[in-house]
């Protein structure tokens, strides 16, 4: 059975750290691979650092409403080593079928503690809108909950996901 890391650099400063020990140090001992590894990500995650990412596709959905509302299919749970403030990044797209000159709202909720909010508008309904926030949000050391909410600045708006689209999220910390 192979490990699995929690941080995502680990497998890279494993292979490093076996590479300068061989090089280094007679080979009376052999570290395998997942030790290393195992190893790698301990070191990693008593710094702090941590990098992850989360590609998370949408079945069709839409919404009409002014007040936010979670995103359906949207939430993503990550893993945090220790427990800090990570910035919480995602590239996601999204588009209006009605409405004229329709605005509409997007933030990122990391734990329950909400982001910034940002406004993404346009002129042409169907038209894919690329958007991007980030948020700097305290998480736990073990499961972090992360989603999207959006919302329309007139109920004569609707913005829309479908299974094209996605949230593309990066943890960092």
């Amino acid at each position: 059975m192979s490990y699995t890391p929690v941080n995502s650099d680990a497998a890279n400063v494993a292979a490093y750290t076996i590479a300068r020990l061989n090089a280094t140090s007679p080979s009376s001992v052999a570290v395998t691979s997942d030790q290393a590894t195992a190893i790698a990500d301990s070191q990693l995650g008593a710094i702090g650092l941590q990098t992850e990412n989360n590609i998370t596709g949408f079945s069709p959905n839409s919404y009409s409403n002014t007040p936010l509302a979670d995103v359906p299919g949207s939430s993503w749970t990550f893993t945090a080593p220790v427990a800090k403030k990570y910035i919480v990044h995602v590239d996601t797209l999204m588009f209006f079928t009605a409405g004229a000159n329709p605005f509409g709202a997007l933030r990122l909720v990391v734990n329950g503690d909400a982001g910034p909010t940002v406004t993404f508008h346009t002129v042409t309904l169907n038209l894919l809108l690329p958007i991007h926030t980030m948020h700097s949000a305290l998480c736990v050391a073990g499961a972090n909950t992360i989603k999207l909410q959006w919302s329309c600045n007139s109920a004569t708006y609707t913005v829309n996901v479908n299974a094209s689209t996605y949230a593309n999220y990066i943890v960092s910390g």
